[in-house]
């Protein structure tokens, strides 16, 4: 069983679905940014992964914005 809980943003949403089979949705940031620690479901470390746009990626590869 992991020693931390993780966090995944869905898409470019407020929604993030967690390790524990839970969801949270947050108005604005992520759960670091809004001083979220802990899951507030199973009480374990979060590890936040918020959600990567794809053309974002192929730009920063690129060097264009």
């Amino acid at each position: 069983m992991p020693d931390v809980c993780t966090w995944t943003q869905d898409d470019d949403s407020h929604l993030w679905m967690t390790a524990c089979q839970g969801d949270f949705s947050l108005e604005e940031g992520t759960p670091s940014e809004n001083q979220m620690r802990f899951c507030c479901y199973c009480g374990k470390p979060l590890e936040e992964h918020p959600y990567e746009d794809e053309l974002d990626d192929e730009e920063a590869r690129d060097g264009t914005t």
